[in-house]
């Protein structure tokens, strides 16, 4: 390994991973063991699925493109009815 990057890989090639694993799942501390048993689980049946929300409140897509374009109509509608500037002259000479 000299001259040469360690890597996790080599690193792991060294020990024995049952033996590390059986020391932290027979642990003191209920938290270590609890962690390994945790994480041995998950990685052996899958970790469970995360919560999503299927209530979303937000609008789709066709819903928001429908409101920009109604939007921008009633800007153009505006825009149109708008009285032309006069050059901030006030009435008529």
């Amino acid at each position: 390994m000299a001259g040469q990057a360690v890597t996790a890989a080599m690193i792991l090639a060294s020990v024995d991973k049952g033996r590390l694993w059986a020391k932290h799942l027979s642990s003191e501390d209920s938290r270590i063991a609890l962690d390994a048993l945790k994480y041995l689980t998950d990685r052996r049946d899958g970790k469970a699925p995360q919560a999503i929300e299927v209530n979303d409140k937000r609008k789709s897509s066709r819903e928001r493109l429908a409101e920009l374009l109604t939007i921008a109509a009633a800007r153009r509608a505006a825009a149109a009815s708008e009285i032309p500037d006069t050059g901030g002259a006030v009435g008529s000479c």
